[in-house]
């Protein structure tokens, strides 16, 4: 894969469900690693990765280990059992392909 295009949200109002951007890069797949801690740390409760460049395609666990710090592959494949991770809005399954132009959604 190519480019990820990574966000983050965090709830300033949760009755409205208002979002404010927390964080947000462009960077090329052999980069640094989103790290999840930092991300909890600033309140970040949505992670969306998009997949902007490249061509293949992934598994679903794969590329969430490879882009998140501290996070096991078995924590990932729990996140993903218990539909904290969206794949362009539906549940997916860990050995779901991900390709480029899809959008990931992880909730932590």
């Amino acid at each position: 894969m190519g480019i990820y295009a990574v966000s983050g949200t965090r709830s300033t109002d949760r009755q409205t469900e208002a979002k404010a951007p927390a964080l947000s890069f462009r960077e090329p797949s052999d980069a640094g690693v989103i790290d999840v801690a930092d991300c909890r740390s600033q309140g970040i409760e949505t992670v969306t990765i998009t997949l902007v460049g490249g061509s293949g395609s992934m598994r679903m666990d794969q590329i969430l280990t490879a882009r998140l710090q501290g996070v096991s592959r078995s924590q990932v494949a729990q996140w993903i059992g218990s539909e904290r991770v969206l794949l362009d809005g539906s549940i997916c399954e860990k050995s779901t392909r991900v390709r480029c132009g899809q959008t990931i959604v992880l909730y932590l």
